[in-house]
């Protein structure tokens, strides 16, 4: 078989195996190391490749301009409760001068003064970046701008009472968080883990030397692991959180592997054999079980791969690649180490001899022993009992878990640190969905104008001019995101909604520059002869306040730029003159400027045409902020009535031809609308695999059944009381993405229990010809403690997730944590116990031809779950 080969190739090439492993770990070092480089902290593509989101977003890729975008701007908040004008002033020209200061930074600029309740004011301002900078580099960028801006309101506010603190977030800082926050966990996390895994495993053997084998082990394949997600992360969308999870998962799963290599050697070495026939045993037949438990496993994780979320799917593939490496490591690295060391790693216990049948090793065993031979009789006796009991206690857990409401704040349950706490002060002056708005970008019929290229091309980023249409389906189209806007703005929840990114009017596409124009007279422009730079830099300002309008932050940035634009290149191509003067209320001007205000900001989208640089005007793009956090609940809410609004005046009229609502809140709304579908494809995946797979191992038609309904009865559990705590307690929602995670892990880890448990009763049933109930009561006896051990060791390893600072992974790290517990110490011990012996020989009824074969002894399996006889 090939096991025994495996077997005879690692004792034969031991020293080879070990130097294999020890090169490619020296070849991985670089990629590992930089592995989280790759890893994505967005919300906004998490989604499904193929969605009305994602292809909006793709959209405005490829029609729409925008030289400042709302989710790529960082936001600086400075709340203070009073202060001088002049202290200030000196605090926005500090702010405005930091592009000085920061050679990745555009400009800063005012985005309004707020105040609360209290009397409480609070400054906002938006920071744009050069447009070389990318998601990535404005991320990297977040401490050093907030060690910027601290001392700018430092030195604004010196020698003064003024109390003052300032935030700097939005998208880029919470992605920037996050990634920080996951070092930190990592860096609290993985040692906890290491050190529960050495003190349980060298509990477990009475050597610490053998504690320290299999951490040592799965950490050589963690890290080829993180060099397979590098050059993976290269072409693939890898998410931060497959890291956490595959730490945890790799330790307990990969743990538990090395655990039944090192019992069946022990086992066999107690026995009386030989160092070699050990080590032959403990890989063949513990191998086998290994690879059994771990394919369990990668078929849950990679049921996962099934789902058209990206942050699913992708969080599949990694940790079915982690099961991969582990299970490698255990059969190969660890069997080398086995076969090199022999006995030298049971140290100081030793594997076999006088030490490990007196003193504390002989009164532990005796009160394992003890606590199982209980149990099983308890279970064999009050089955029916244990049985109703079960059944009574899930009716209400079921009822729980199909009543509770999920959530789908995945921003909320990963923000922590400075961003959090700016979001919160900028929901409680401003609205919090300013920072990451919901857009619909809408087709229309006919073509609203024609922009044509004055000065270089669109590739080269030239100048052009916007000539509006004279048709009426131009007036139609204003008319109908007029009544749109007016609609969705009396949502409850709403905070802006608007076409126009210049002036943030509801008003569709009626303030044009000729508009703007006609009030710069107020702020002191001459008509017809001052320049346009000159009356955006000193008499718009005076002009706006005149009228009572004032500039969003992406207006201000453009304004901010002006002087880029008309450059004295421009300025010669459009006059003939470097110096020319170009004045603000010249048509030129207006063409150009209608281009700047609409088509520059992200207002409008183009379409090529077939005359070289002209372009048609066939898209608009909606803004809508809401009240609240935009990934908060009652914002998904509001995105999704937003979606229904704008579809169905897109349907109804015929200015309008199609739609797509996109933005970070559109792609959780997206999912909370199909997770149900989802969540039931990967269901059906991986129990359709499991169960044939159990079929296969087993050769039973109703025990595979009978296991997967004790892995779900612990899901269901596990999810109601996790809603129970989470959401009546600690009034946390519950994310939609905990009972995936946690029915594929059950799945997959908790079914190795089940399969070592079932595979031993039915070892002693008909390999050694016991009775029923004997081979269930000598099963338990024998499997129960290391079934147990395991069961903490990975419940322990997933239960250090709950010192993250994070909500979402404190619940992941509750949930796993609880499941693993109660399947290993309650479900394996007292309630599958209970169903077989009801269940009598319908445990066993399967196809005559597979029961015509050799039946696998689960003597080749013993030694890898129990301890034996003469230990106790």
């Amino acid at each position: 078989m090939i096991f025994e080969k495996l077997a005879s190739f690692v004792m034969k090439h031991a020293k080879l195996v070990v130097i294999v492993w020890i090169v490619i770990l020296l070849l991985s070092v670089y990629p590992a190391l930089h592995a989280g480089e790759k890893l994505s902290y967005s919300t906004s593509s998490m989604g499904s490749s193929d969605t009305e989101s994602i292809e909006g977003l793709i959209l405005i890729g490829q029609h729409f301009e925008s030289q400042s975008d709302n989710e790529s701007m960082q936001m600086v908040l400075v709340v203070y409760d009073n202060a001088t004008d002049a202290q200030l002033t000196a605090l926005n020209n500090n702010l405005i001068a930091i592009p000085a200061s920061d050679s990745k930074v555009s400009s800063v600029i005012p985005a309004g003064t707020f105040t609360d309740e209290s009397g409480s004011h609070m400054n906002m301002y938006a920071v744009s970046y050069k447009t070389e900078v990318n998601s990535d580099g404005i991320s990297d960028d977040t401490g050093n701008l907030r060690n910027l801006v601290r001392t700018a309101a430092s030195n604004a506010f010196a020698g003064s009472i003024v109390a003052y603190k300032t935030y700097v977030t939005g998208t880029p800082a919470i992605s920037y968080d996050a990634s920080q926050a996951m070092s930190g966990d990592m860096a609290r996390i993985d040692p906890f883990s290491i050190l529960l895994i050495l003190v349980l495993v060298g509990l477990f053997f009475r050597s610490f030397v053998t504690s320290a084998a299999p951490p040592i082990t799965i950490g050589v394949a963690f890290a080829l692991v993180l060099c397979a997600l590098f050059f993976i992360g290269q072409i693939l969308e890898i998410y931060y959180i497959v890291e956490m999870l595959l730490i945890v998962s790799m330790l307990g799963a990969g743990c538990d592997y090395c655990i039944f290599i090192l019992s069946r050697y022990r086992e066999e070495r107690r026995r009386g054999f030989g160092h070699e026939d050990a080590c032959r045993d403990a890989i063949t037949w513990a191998g086998e079980a290994v690879f059994t438990s771990g394919l369990a496993v990668m078929i849950g994780f990679g049921s996962m791969m099934v789902c058209n979320f990206r942050l699913v799917s992708s969080m599949g593939l990694g940790l079915a690649i982690g099961i991969i490496f582990a299970l490698l490591a255990a059969l190969t690295l660890m069997s080398a180490l086995l076969v090199l060391l022999g006995d030298k790693l049971f140290w100081p216990s030793g594997a076999a001899g006088p030490k490990t049948k007196q003193g504390y090793v002989k009164k532990m065993s005796g009160v394992a022993h003890k606590y199982f031979e209980v149990s099983t009789h308890f279970s064999i006796k009050h089955a029916k009992a244990i049985i109703i009991a079960t059944i009574l206690f899930t009716i209400p857990m079921v009822y729980v878990y199909a009543t509770s409401e999920d959530s789908y704040d995945m921003i909320g349950s990963m923000m922590n640190g400075e961003s959090q706490e700016g979001m919160t002060v900028l929901t409680d002056y401003a609205g919090g969905g300013a920072i990451m708005p919901s857009y619909a970008v809408i087709q229309t019929t006919d073509s609203l104008g024609t922009v044509t290229y004055l000065v270089g091309d669109k590739a080269q980023g030239g100048l052009a001019k916007l000539e509006w249409s004279t048709a009426t389906s131009l007036a139609d189209t204003k008319t109908e995101l007029t009544a749109i806007t007016t609609e969705v703005a009396a949502l409850n929840n709403v905070q802006s909604v608007y076409v126009s990114s210049f002036d943030g009017t509801t008003g569709a596409l009626s303030n044009t520059w000729t508009t703007f124009a006609s009030i710069l007279p107020l702020g002191g422009a001459v008509p017809g002869t001052t320049d346009i730079v000159s009356a955006l830099e000193n008499n718009l300002g005076p002009a706006l306040d005149a009228v009572g309008m004032k500039l969003p932050a992406t207006a201000s940035a453009m304004v901010g730029k002006i002087e880029q634009i008309f450059t004295p290149e421009v300025r010669f191509a459009l006059t003939g003159s470097t110096t020319g003067t170009i004045p603000y209320d010249s048509d030129l001007c207006k063409g150009i400027m209608d281009w700047l205000l609409f088509v520059e900001t992200g207002t409008l989208g183009v379409s090529p045409t077939e005359t070289a640089n002209t372009y048609q005007v066939n898209y608009v793009n909606m803004t809508m902020a809401t009240k609240e956090q935009a990934m908060s609940d009652t914002s998904i809410v509001t995105v999704s009535q937003f979606r229904d609004i704008v579809h169905n005046h897109v349907n109804a009229n015929t200015a309008l031809k199609a739609t797509w609502i996109t933005g970070t809140a559109a792609v959780m709304v997206e999912i909370k609308d199909v997770v149900h579908t989802e969540f039931l494809r990967i269901e059906i995946t991986a129990i359709v695999l499991i169960i044939l797979l159990l079929f296969l191992v087993l050769k039973s038609y109703l025990t595979p059944i009978r296991a997967v309904v004790t892995i779900f009865m612990s899901v269901i559990w596990t999810v109601a009381i996790t809603h129970l705590l989470f959401g009546s307690v600690l009034h946390e929602g519950v994310l939609w993405i905990l009972p995936i995670i946690l029915l594929v892990i059950c799945l997959g880890l908790g079914m190795d229990y089940d399969i070592l448990l079932t595979t031993r009763i039915r070892e002693y049933r008909f390999a050694k010809g016991m009775e029923h109930d004997e081979s269930i009561h000598q099963a338990v006896l024998h499997s129960g403690s290391v079934i147990t051990i395991c069961g903490i060791i990975m419940a322990g390893t997933f239960g250090t997730l709950m010192l993250s600072s994070t909500v979402m992974l404190q619940q992941m790290g509750f949930a796993l944590c609880f499941a693993i517990l109660i399947d290993a110490l309650v479900v394996r011990t007292y309630i599958v116990p209970a169903a077989m012996h009801l269940m009598g020989d319908w445990n066993w009824k399967g196809p005559h031809f597979m029961h015509g074969k050799k039946l696998p002894s689960l003597s080749d399996k013993e030694s890898i779950i129990e301890e034996s006889e003469e230990e106790n």
